[in-house]
Order: structure tokens, then sequence, then C-alpha cells
């Protein structure tokens, strides 16, 4: 067939006055293909041969065709050269609904087997056409054709039934050039009111391509809801502000089989260690780790010789400076939901966690009242996604108490426990980011924890450098700071508690699991077992600590700088 040779890409065009799905080879602006010979078609399959003699009828499996148009091509031997999606790799997308945007226009891929959506584009599989946006940014800006929100874009999918799925597919635009979303969350669950761990997520489409479909892979889940919050773009517009319009979505049930049939350039599964196999474990544990570090945490690009604590920071973007300010990933070390759940994964004990939400309602406010009459008078409401202690509460014995042990008292401590009060606070602050804070800090999204208070408040915060504690201190008057052999870089005088070396240990271990250049993890002990409150990314650290974090960080990139322009023979 003249202009069809190949059968490599599809699109629609006219056959007998109507749209069909079609194969396009080179000639992709042919729309009218009446007058071609070797043309099957009715309106449930078309078949596109490269030999004349070679004509099948091949109809539908119940509701296995992608489209109501099965589309299946054959060379003159009779083998398939193509074959469309089937729909048992998408599971069936019930409802979609698109919050904090000016548009809901937004098409579930799966709902195309049932033949909507406008047109098809010729990436696979088929991108409707779709002529709204979403703006994910207030930009302070009006008369413009841009709209203002200052909440993140929320798209919450709701599941014909209750599945299991590893990976999510979403094909961009082609009306907006590159303005599809970059950094967003992905949450499951079986209700929207119990969503579970968020899975970050960074887009790495780059400008010479943006419209390739991606295929995002995460651990296999069971779940009838999914929540993908944006957080930013891939394409900023500049003046008049930041706009998103993306295409289909699809929930993916095996992402090991349509990884090969979506062409995509980005794949976010798992990547394996190819260090130690690469250097025949001649490394040992420190300079492996100084080696093996996510990507997220790296400032290879911008390290230089003798970078200064405060330097480190700024790179990290802390005061809304540096060139680390949009890794999403390092979002789900600041969410101390994502970290609650994440800590159980590995065994570890968090805080004594009584409830949590990312939904603000009179029910969760309710449950912590009803949870305090049921005999838990001392604990500590706050919000999740602030630092700094802003947005902590605590009552301990029914009275409200500072926020900290080295927090001054406000008007509310010594006072009986105000309901109202705290749910006041806790609405004020839903919406507040910390602007001196880095972009990843702020990307946080909202929500709020009801804990059990601990006792004992006496808090070790460990600073360790490429998986080793290099100094740490103690939250108590003064805030007293220790090297990493407890040995004291103050003259403050405070003991060190009994059990600072298993902490240190602990500290180290979990530090690991996320495999940084450089976090804070902070412990309590309680009833004689240790806890984690915090792993911080980017944590504020005491004075006395500079010297030796940034000689640390600084052997650290030299190492990675002489590895990377050693040649390996």
């Amino acid at each position: 067939m003249e202009g069809l040779e190949g059968l490599q890409r599809v699109n629609t065009a006219i056959w007998n006055g109507k749209e069909r799905t079609i194969a396009i080879s080179h000639n992709e602006k042919l729309k009218d293909i009446s007058a071609l010979s070797n043309v099957k078609a009715d309106d449930d399959y078309i078949i596109m041969v490269s030999d004349s003699d070679v004509m099948e009828k091949k109809l539908p499996d119940n509701d296995s065709a992608f489209f109501s148009n099965t589309v299946i091509f054959r060379d003159k031997n009779n083998q398939d050269i193509y074959q469309s999606y089937k729909a048992n790799d998408f599971p069936k997308i019930k409802k979609i609904e698109v919050k904090n945007a000016v548009s809901n226009d937004l098409h579930p891929v799966s709902n195309l087997i049932q033949g909507k959506g406008k047109g098809f584009e010729h990436i696979p599989p088929y991108s409707s056409i779709s002529r709204n946006f979403w703006s994910t940014k207030k930009v302070g800006k009006s008369g413009t054709r841009y709209f203002d929100f200052e909440q993140p874009i929320l798209i919450d999918i709701e599941l014909e039934f209750e599945e299991k799925f590893d990976a999510i597919a979403l094909w961009p635009s082609r009306r907006f050039f590159g303005n599809s979303i970059k950094d967003f969350l992905i949450q499951t669950g079986n209700s929207f009111e119990e969503l579970g761990l968020s899975v970050p997520i960074q887009r790495t489409a780059n400008n010479k391509n943006p419209f390739d479909a991606e295929l995002f892979h995460f651990n296999n889940v069971s779940a009838k809801f999914l929540r993908i919050t944006i957080i930013s773009n891939h394409f900023e517009a500049g003046v008049g502000g930041e706009c998103v319009d993306f295409q289909e979505v699809a929930v993916v049930r095996n992402y090991s089989k349509i990884k090969s049939e979506i062409s995509t350039n980005n794949d976010r599964g798992l990547k394996s260690d190819l260090i130690r196999p690469l250097l025949m474990d001649k490394l040992d544990d420190l300079h492996y780790r100084i080696l093996n570090i996510n990507p997220e945490f790296c400032l290879d690009d911008i390290w230089h010789p003798g970078m200064t604590y405060q330097e480190f920071i700024a790179a990290r973007g802390l005061g809304g400076r540096g060139r680390q300010l949009r890794r999403i990933k390092l979002a789900t070390i600041g969410d101390k939901i994502h970290m609650y759940h994440l800590l159980k994964e590995y065994g570890i004990k968090g805080m004594p966690v009584k409830l949590y939400s990312n939904r603000l309602d009179e029910s969760f406010f309710h449950n912590v009242r009803r949870v305090y009459e049921e005999g838990l008078k001392s604990f500590v409401l706050k919000v999740s996604h602030l630092g700094d202690s802003i947005g902590v509460y605590r009552v301990q014995n029914g009275v409200h108490i500072p926020p900290n042990e080295t927090a001054g008292s406000n008007y509310m401590t010594g006072k009986s426990v105000d309901f109202a009060y705290l749910e006041k606070e806790i609405r004020n602050h839903w919406n507040n980011q910390q602007y001196h804070e880095d972009w990843v800090s702020n990307a946080i999204p909202p929500g709020v924890i009801l804990e059990e208070l601990i006792e004992d408040a006496t808090e070790i915060k460990f600073s360790v450098v490429f998986g080793q504690v290099v100094c740490f201190f103690i939250r108590s008057h003064g805030l007293p700071c220790f090297d990493q052999d407890g040995n004291p870089l103050t003259n403050i005088g405070t003991p060190l508690p009994d059990w600072w070396r298993e902490a240190l240990t602990m500290a180290e271990k979990v530090a690991r699991i996320f495999k940084a250049d450089h976090l804070r993890v902070d412990i309590f002990r309680r009833e004689g077992e240790l806890i984690i409150c915090e792993v911080n990314w980017n944590g504020a650290e005491r004075y006395p600590t500079y010297p030796m974090i940034e000689n640390a960080l600084n052997y650290g990139y030299q190492y990675r700088q002489d590895f990377i322009n050693t040649k390996i023979n």
C-alpha cells in the first residue's frame, strides 16, 4: 500500500465516511484512505496487510480489545507484525475527578475501549486531543489565560474493582508544547479517606521529545482508589504562569509486560547495584556508601573543594536558593506520615502514632476527642508538613505544655486541653508554607498526626554523612553538641544518656536505608526501646558541628570526583 509501508504507527483517518484507526508509517499527513486498496474494515475491526492475498477477519475476544476497533497487522507469511494493546493490561477506570483545576479534561485510557475520546494521536495508545489546560501554581498575574490556584492539583481515580497493579502510564499533550506534569505523588488505598504511603515521582522527559509516553513503576499494590498529587510542571511557561496538560492516564496491571510495548523515555524501576560488581568488592563499606548514594541527594555537579556547611545547605535550597529545589523524591523524608509507614516496612519503631490524615475534616477532630476520652490524656497533635516545631501542640495529663523541651511558654501553657483551640490552630497551619525552607520541604502534602506523648523528652539528633555519624546534639538547655565518640564540643556540661551509643548505631542503620550524603536522624527512648522521631533532609544543625559535617562531606565528594576521573581497568 503506497504510503503505508512498514505499518509502524497508528492514527485516525476517514474510510468510507467514518473515522478509522489505521497504520501510518512515512505519510503521517494522510487523512483519507477511502481510495486505497488492500484495506478491509467494518465496525468491529480494521485489517491492513502488505499482501492482498492474506486477509483475515479477527473479532475482539469479549472486552479484550483495546478499542472497539481491533487492529491486527499481518505480513505475507501470516505472522503478526503489530497487535493492539489489550484491555486486560489496563484495569478499568470507573471515575476520574480532578480537583483544584480549571478543567476536568482528562481521559482514562481504559475507557477508550468503549470508544470514548475524540481522535487519536500516533503515539500508542492513541491519546485523545485535549483543548484545555490546568494551572498548578499561583502566579499572581490576572487577565491571562492562566488560572491561579494555591493548592496542588489532585487527580482522584476510582477503578471499577479492587485491582492489583504496579505502574501508571501518562501520555502528554501535543497541544501545549512540553507542558505536562513533572513532579507528583501517588497514593493508593481502598477509599480516598484512607490512602496509604505517598510514592514521589520525578519526570525526566526533556524538551527535545516531550511527547513520549511515560511509564512509572512502583511496588505491586492492591487498591481501588488512586490519587495523583501534581507538584510541578515539566515546562514552565514563563511570565503569565505555569500550565499543565496531559491527555491520558492508565493504571497498568503488568509492568514487566507493558514496558516493552509502551515506547517511553522514562522508567521508574529500581536500579540494580552495579558498583560492587564493577569494583569486585575492593571497596570498604565507607567508600562504597560514598559512591552508592541516590541521585536525588547528589551534589556532584555543583560541588567544589573546600565547600563550607553554609554553601552545602544553600546548594540544597535553604532559603529558597540553590539548584536542588525541585528533587521531589526528597519530599518523602520530610513527610512525617510517609516516614511512619516507611519505618514500619523496615521493622524500625517510629513514633507512637494514634491517628493520622491527609484530609482536613470534622471526623478527624471528632476522633481526637474520642481517643482522649478513652484514656489518652497526654498527646502530641501536629501538622506533618512543617518543621521547627511549627504546628506542634503538646498536652500532658490534660494540660497544655510548650511544643518542645527548649521552647518557651505561651498563653495556653498550663490551661486545660481546649479541643476547639487545637482544631483552629491545625486548620490555620494546614495551607502554610515555611518560606525560609527549601522547595522540597514546601512540596510536602499537608497532613495531621496524633501521637502519644513521650514522657522522657530526651532527644538525640545525629548528623549522618555518607552513612556514618560524625556528630550529634541533644535537645535540652543550651543544645549541647558532641563528636561521634561522645566528646563534648561545647562547655554546657550536659551528661550523655546511657543509651547514646545504641542510638548512634540505630541512626546509622536508618540513614543507610536512604543512601544519602547527609541526613539528620532524631531518636527518643520510650519504655526501654529506641524509636525514631524524625529523619531530616536539610535539617538544621548546630554551629559547633559545622566543621565536622563539612569536612566529611568534602572528603566524600572529593573521593567521588577522583573516582569519576579515574579510568577503571
